[in-house]
């Protein structure tokens, strides 16, 4: 008569029980000579179909299987939006990781959430993570539209603070060694940067030859360059300086500012760690040949600009949570005496009519001390330095030498060629205009007209 197991019963069948069911001298399996084997042969281990019972594992009742569902934003396309001033709860609770979430590289891939917030204005933005469970935790800021394309700007703790520009968005990944864990995120940021202030993609300047282009009066930008790399000739332009930096830390990134002006410029970076920030400007068209022209690890650098010139502006931030910088522009008011009651028209161009009602004319400060007449054509300036405020023309089209000023006025000029004085036509068709193309003057030591 059969016996009918209770499942606790069955529950309780193990290997042993069925090796004591089965004859000793049967195998679980046959060994079958397959056709065309002899002894010694490979064998087939078929099974007895007979030999033993399969067991299927019971349920008992109150036993629930059943798949654990992720938090909602679990993965990158569905990061929790975060609002300025406010907090919200989290878990980690089943999250799991996507390719491309971040990785500290301590043995433990931990499981990762995500959070995104959009700027509402420029300054600087913090993230706290609270009243969790795990021993280590890590915040990370990504800008792109995914793991795998976009870069990471920020790695910290519980805490973490970066600037932001207005309008940005910002992909904020949390992680922890405590896969339960439950926490609190908050964001608070301000509005302590200019608003008008440039987003520059990050590591989109990594090299030389990617520099951000700038170019206005004033320039504020904020730069990210954590996971920048040295370039060739990178750290053998920063040894060159005496730059006191690591190899083994991020590289630097590069800007190239083109100056509106001639003067002077400043160049002003900070950090929120207030770590060193090594800044260097120079000139050259590649790393290899770049002229240093000034430097600094305090935060900051005066250097003389030439309208015109583009300088190259070099960053090597030692801390990871980007920078703000600043570069400003100051056009020279000190024009030599000779042109005082000048007329700015725009655009570079200057117009001078001396006090005696003679007109100098039509020029521009772009090439300065290599003076533009658009008459005459180029002139090389020089300051007399007199007390008549006079000035010494080199005159690049005839290769002569001039001498005028104020009151002993142009268009009457002193030739040091000719050793006589002249006198330059003017244009009668057009008022303020002098002859051009060819130039007409007036010798009085020979009393004749000629053209140069």
């Amino acid at each position: 008569m059969n016996t009918i197991q209770t499942a606790k019963e069955r529950s309780t069948l193990t290997m042993s029980n069925l090796s004591a069911a089965q004859p000793k001298d049967q195998p679980f399996f046959n060994e079958t000579v397959l056709p065309g084997l002899g002894k010694g042969k490979r064998r087939e281990r078929l099974p007895r179909a007979r030999s033993i019972t399969l067991c299927a594992l019971v349920f008992t009742a109150g036993l629930v299987c059943a798949f654990a569902e992720p938090p909602p934003n679990d993965n990158f396309a569905n990061a929790q939006a975060l609002v300025n001033g406010s907090t919200v709860a989290g878990t980690l609770q089943d999250a799991t990781r996507e390719p491309g979430d971040p990785f500290s590289g301590t043995g433990y891939i931990p499981p990762t959430v995500w959070y995104r917030w959009t700027a509402t204005a420029s300054g600087v933005g913090q993230v706290s993570v609270v009243f969790h469970s795990a021993q280590r935790s890590n915040l990370q800021t990504l800008i792109g539209s995914g793991q795998l394309t976009g870069k990471y700007i920020t790695d910290d703790g519980d805490d973490s603070e970066f600037y932001v520009v207005q309008g940005q968005t910002y992909n904020i990944c949390f992680d922890g060694d405590d896969a339960g864990a439950t926490f609190t995120i908050g964001l608070a940021a301000d509005a302590s940067l200019p608003a008008d202030t440039q987003f520059v993609p990050p590591l989109s300047n990594d090299n030389f030859d990617d520099a951000l282009q700038l170019g206005d009066l004033k320039d504020d930008f904020v730069l990210y360059s954590l996971g920048a790399t040295f370039e060739p000739f990178e750290e053998e332009m920063l040894d060159s300086v005496n730059a006191d930096f690591s190899s083994g830390d991020d590289g630097g990134v590069w800007v190239a500012w083109t100056a509106p002006v001639t003067g002077s410029a400043v160049l002003t970076a900070k950090n929120l760690a207030n770590a060193k920030i090594i800044l260097l400007v120079g000139t050259g068209s590649s790393i290899e040949t770049l002229d240093v022209l000034a430097g600094s690890d305090t935060g900051g650098v005066t250097f003389d600009c030439e309208k015109g010139v583009t300088y190259r502006l070099y960053f090597l931030n030692q801390s990871s949570d980007g920078l703000f910088a600043s570069i400003s522009a100051t056009a020279s008011n000190t024009h030599p005496a000779f042109f005082s009651g000048e007329a700015s028209l725009g655009n570079g161009v200057y117009y001078l009519a001396f006090q005696n009602g003679n007109k100098f004319g039509y020029y521009n400060y772009s090439f300065f001390p290599y003076l533009y007449h658009y008459d005459l054509g180029f002139e090389y300036f020089i300051d007399a330095n007199d007390s008549a405020h006079g000035a010494y023309l080199y005159d690049f089209a005839s290769g002569h030498f001039f001498y005028t000023s104020p009151s002993f006025s142009f268009p009457y000029l002193y030739d040091f060629t000719l050793k006589a004085y002249i006198y330059y036509y003017p244009n009668a068709g057009v008022p303020g205009r002098y002859t051009a193309e060819p130039r007409y003057f007036y010798n009085f030591a020979k009393q004749q007209i000629f053209s140069m």
